[in-house]
């Protein structure tokens, strides 16, 4: 990796993560005082469900950088598509899996967790978190993993960044409807 990417890592990096900071900061504390208690109970155990849910990748990542590394340093295409594709359907089953979890637990979860809100509100809280990583598994995972090998990881932090922004004002949408719709 040369020291322009490397000096680029570094800086997205660091600026990825002041701004996931502050969003970790401002979103439980808005919805505490907006919201109460509950309301942040809900998205937390959400999301800590959903994280785990990421486990199912299993270490395929690490193992296909690994197998990247000579191709790439050969500049050896055949091969990188190889690997690639193998990656691609590997992730492609487990993405199937992920979002049949993600769907199983948007339509249980409602079931089994006692709070105020409605059955859908919280189905939906459910799909919201869990469907970027939907995404992730179909569509970027195998060109994550490649662009981290070639030492573009400023890109992903980027994705992350606006991911992460994305789905915290989703959040936010979301909680002011469910706040009209108690109101009214």
């Amino acid at each position: 990796m040369d020291v322009k990417k490397g000096m680029k890592n570094v800086i997205y990096s660091i600026v990825g993560q002041i701004i996931i900071l502050v969003i970790g900061i401002m979103i439980p504390r808005l919805v505490i005082v907006s919201y109460g208690s509950e309301t942040n109970g809900l998205i937390s155990s959400i999301s800590t469900i959903i994280t785990y849910l990421s486990l199912l990748e299993a270490g395929i990542g690490a193992a296909t950088i690994q197998a990247l590394y000579k191709p790439v340093s050969e500049n050896n295409r055949d091969g990188i598509n190889s690997i690639l594709s193998a990656t691609h359907q590997y992730y492609k089953k487990t993405g199937i899996i992920y979002l049949s979890f993600v769907c199983g637990i948007a339509a249980i979860y409602p079931l089994i967790v006692k709070n105020s809100f409605s059955y859908w509100f919280v189905s939906t809280m459910v799909l919201i978190v869990g469907l970027p990583g939907v995404i992730n598994f179909f569509f970027q995972r195998k060109f994550r993993t490649y662009m981290e090998t070639v030492g573009d990881n400023y890109i992903l932090t980027n994705l992350n960044t606006i991911t992460t922004i994305a789905t915290s004002i989703l959040k936010i949408v979301l909680l002011s409807r469910q706040s009209i719709i108690t109101k009214e």
